[in-house]
């Protein structure tokens, strides 16, 4: 149990399941470089996709790991 569900934060469980889809995934396909960055755009990404009214776990991760493979992509383009 996260923090965030101890404390009652809204969507709490949602958060945490897409965010584990994700890391899951992104780890499994060695994408994580930097673990602190990572986990940065990741929570960036799902709090964002929250904000736009997305409440579905694998949907969010699937969004989140689109918007984080974008990222990668734009730094190897900035090269």
């Amino acid at each position: 149990m996260t923090v965030a569900i101890l404390f009652g934060i809204p969507d709490a469980k949602v958060i945490e399941d897409a965010y584990n889809i994700a890391w899951d995934y992104l780890l499994r396909s060695g994408q994580i470089a930097n673990e602190s960055r990572s986990h940065l755009l990741l929570s960036e990404a799902i709090v964002h996709l929250l904000e736009r009214g997305e409440r579905h776990p694998l949907r969010l991760a699937n969004k989140a790991i689109a918007a984080y493979e974008r990222h990668l992509a734009d730094l190897i383009l900035d090269l």
